[in-house]
């Protein structure tokens, strides 16, 4: 598996087919065990998405 890691400040969020859209703070991301409460899986590791103020 090939992954590029990019520098962001901000991630665009668009609200399935509506107009709604978010613009969030980034502040990084990593790899590790999420949050099972949010559907993340209890045995495997996901990509972990730090979100910090809405802008």
């Amino acid at each position: 598996m090939n992954i590029r890691w990019q520098d962001y400040d901000a991630v665009y969020f668009h609200r399935g087919y509506t107009n709604v859209t978010m613009l969030y703070e980034f502040k990084g991301t990593s790899i590790g065990y999420g949050n099972p409460a949010w559907g993340a899986p209890i045995d495997k590791e996901v990509f972990i998405i730090k979100l910090g103020e809405k802008i």
